[in-house]
Protein backbone atom coordinates (compact mmCIF):
# COMPACT_ATOMS: atom_id res chain seq x y z
CA UNK A 1 0.00 0.00 0.00
CA UNK A 2 2.95 2.53 0.60
CA UNK A 3 4.18 1.87 -2.83
CA UNK A 4 0.72 3.33 -4.68
CA UNK A 5 0.67 6.00 -2.18
CA UNK A 6 4.42 6.72 -3.06
CA UNK A 7 3.95 6.83 -7.30
CA UNK A 8 -0.03 8.99 -6.12
CA UNK A 9 2.05 11.27 -4.46
CA UNK A 10 4.53 11.39 -7.66
CA UNK A 11 1.95 11.63 -9.87
CA UNK A 12 0.78 14.61 -8.17
CA UNK A 13 3.52 16.19 -8.27
CA UNK A 14 4.76 15.86 -12.01
CA UNK A 15 1.04 16.97 -12.75
CA UNK A 16 1.55 20.00 -10.46
CA UNK A 17 4.71 20.85 -11.60
CA UNK A 18 3.45 20.37 -15.58
CA UNK A 19 0.35 23.12 -14.59
CA UNK A 20 2.96 25.15 -13.33
CA UNK A 21 4.98 25.13 -16.38
CA UNK A 22 2.15 25.59 -18.55
CA UNK A 23 1.30 28.53 -16.21
CA UNK A 24 4.48 30.41 -16.49
CA UNK A 25 4.20 29.72 -20.40
CA UNK A 26 1.11 31.74 -20.47
CA UNK A 27 2.45 34.28 -18.20
CA UNK A 28 5.51 34.54 -20.43
CA UNK A 29 3.55 35.10 -23.64
CA UNK A 30 1.19 37.75 -21.55
CA UNK A 31 4.21 39.21 -20.62
CA UNK A 32 5.58 39.45 -24.24
CA UNK A 33 2.53 40.86 -25.36
CA UNK A 34 2.32 43.66 -22.43
CA UNK A 35 6.02 44.47 -23.37
CA UNK A 36 5.17 44.77 -27.16
CA UNK A 37 2.08 47.17 -26.46
CA UNK A 38 4.20 49.35 -24.10
CA UNK A 39 7.04 49.29 -26.53
CA UNK A 40 4.51 51.02 -29.24
CA UNK A 41 2.76 52.86 -26.91
CA UNK A 42 5.68 54.73 -25.81
CA UNK A 43 7.11 55.27 -29.43
CA UNK A 44 4.14 56.31 -30.39
CA UNK A 45 4.40 58.88 -27.09
CA UNK A 46 7.69 59.52 -28.29
CA UNK A 47 6.10 60.65 -31.95
CA UNK A 48 3.63 63.00 -30.53
CA UNK A 49 6.37 64.94 -28.52
CA UNK A 50 8.60 65.03 -31.11
CA UNK A 51 6.21 66.35 -33.61
CA UNK A 52 5.24 68.86 -31.11
CA UNK A 53 8.78 69.67 -30.32
CA UNK A 54 9.19 70.27 -33.91
CA UNK A 55 6.27 72.73 -34.21
CA UNK A 56 7.85 74.85 -31.44
CA UNK A 57 11.08 74.95 -33.20
CA UNK A 58 9.45 75.71 -36.42
CA UNK A 59 7.56 79.10 -34.63
CA UNK A 60 10.43 79.81 -32.82
CA UNK A 61 12.71 80.49 -35.44
CA UNK A 62 10.08 82.20 -36.95
CA UNK A 63 9.90 84.70 -34.13
CA UNK A 64 13.72 84.56 -34.08
CA UNK A 65 14.04 85.88 -37.78
CA UNK A 66 11.31 88.27 -37.33
CA UNK A 67 13.22 89.87 -34.14
CA UNK A 68 16.80 89.30 -36.13
CA UNK A 69 14.32 91.32 -39.17
CA UNK A 70 13.45 93.81 -36.66
CA UNK A 71 17.03 94.80 -35.24
CA UNK A 72 18.64 94.73 -38.29
CA UNK A 73 16.18 97.48 -39.45
CA UNK A 74 16.21 99.44 -36.37
CA UNK A 75 20.33 99.22 -36.19
CA UNK A 76 20.50 100.52 -40.18
CA UNK A 77 18.15 103.57 -39.20
CA UNK A 78 20.15 104.51 -37.10
CA UNK A 79 23.45 104.25 -39.30
CA UNK A 80 21.98 106.38 -41.98
CA UNK A 81 22.16 109.79 -40.51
Amino acid sequence: MGGQCGSLQAFKLVQTLSDLISAQAILNHKIKVLFIFSQYKLNEIGRVLKAKLVEVMVKFDGYMQRFRRSVSICTSSMKAP
